[in-house]
């Protein structure tokens, strides 16, 4: 889950709930965005997708499944 894999490095999405905001944001499944932080105590993840940052709520972050990119 893009949740709970480390920062600072490259992801592919594999699954994605298909929810309009995050199609809207860029988050779909093949769609390859840079893990830059996880927030404590329960915050959103941050990732830049096309090099725009979006902070992405840990209730979405916890159901977006991704595999490390090459």
């Amino acid at each position: 889950m893009l949740y709970d894999v480390p920062d600072n490095q490259v992801y592919r999405i594999i699954a994605a709930p298909n929810v309009a905001l995050l199609n809207a944001i860029g988050i779909f499944k093949g769609q390859e965005v840079l893990k830059k932080a996880t927030y404590k105590h329960g915050g959103p993840v941050l990732v830049e997708i096309e090099s725009r940052e979006v902070a992405i709520g840990k209730d979405f972050a916890t159901q977006i499944t991704v595999e490390k990119s090459n």
